[in-house]
């Protein structure tokens, strides 16, 4: 049975390795343009939202049937 030190050291070891390649595919010219297109899509939701209630706020002030 492993030790609970052994258990410890063999996380480490797997963490450091994908922390190395994290950090190897950080420098990808497609990665980083992945990243910056997830950062555009994120703005572009907040402000989809905040347009669309917005136009619904302005639909329910100007509706005439009530």
């Amino acid at each position: 049975m492993e030790t609970i030190q052994e258990q410890y050291n063999a996380v480490a070891k797997e963490m450091k390795a994908v922390q190395e390649q994290i950090t190897e595919l950080a420098t990808s010219e497609q990665v980083k343009k992945y990243f910056e297109l997830q950062k555009q899509k994120d703005s572009l939701q907040t402000q989809e939202k905040n347009l669309y209630r917005k136009l619904k706020i302005n639909r329910y002030e100007s509706c005439q049937h009530l």
